[in-house]
């Protein structure tokens, strides 16, 4: 199954110096429609606490803050692509917001039955604050493969997209790997 990894990058950063590091934390162009479009059934969907927010989380990777609100994808990928899979992570945050990611990943398991959420990972420690409880879940959890630069050594991956140009010739191996059903990918 296809995944994307940090499904969000592909919207602006919200602080005009997130574009002056941009090569670092891009991991995809194509919005969520697009991806959707495209074939993408596992979404890597990081969140972090804002207030300003009308839901109080918003999307980042590392220290870029982006400017969109990961519920309002989910809502999204809930009534237009039924089935997905998606991947919850708390990319950065205190002890309390901590403990609001692992409450909301419990009610989105309830108010979004129609898709599968796992790990529920605080990324700082990588560390499991949630444990979703379908059999999907389970399975998500034990099978995923990660296609992607930032699992080399810093100075291999700091550049999602160079990385991604270099080893662009197995960009589709994998992706029907029965050994790794969900398979996630930059630039999908």
């Amino acid at each position: 199954m296809k995944g994307s990894h940090n499904t969000l990058t592909f919207a602006a950063p919200r602080y005009w110096w997130g574009w002056l590091l941009l090569p670092f934390w891009r991991n995809q162009t194509k919005n969520i429609v697009r991806q959707i479009f495209d074939g993408i059934r596992a979404f890597d969907i990081r969140f972090v606490r804002d207030d300003s927010m009308p839901s109080g989380w918003r999307s980042a990777h590392g220290l870029v803050d982006l400017d969109i609100d990961p519920l309002q994808v989910i809502e999204y990928l809930g009534v237009h692509s039924p089935g997905v899979y998606i991947r919850c992570i708390l990319e950065k945050g205190t002890q309390e917001d901590v403990d609001d990611f692992s409450a909301l990943c419990e009610n989105l398991e309830h108010i979004y039955p129609v898709l599968h959420f796992y790990e529920g990972i605080f990324k700082p420690e990588w560390r499991r604050v949630h444990v979703f409880t379908t059999p999907e879940a389970h399975i998500a959890e034990g099978t995923s493969k990660q296609y992607y630069g930032s699992h080399c050594a810093w100075w291999k991956g700091a550049i999602p997209r160079l990385w991604w140009f270099k080893h662009r010739h197995d960009k589709v191996m994998g992706w029907n790997n029965t050994a790794h059903p969900i398979v996630f990918k930059d630039f999908v």
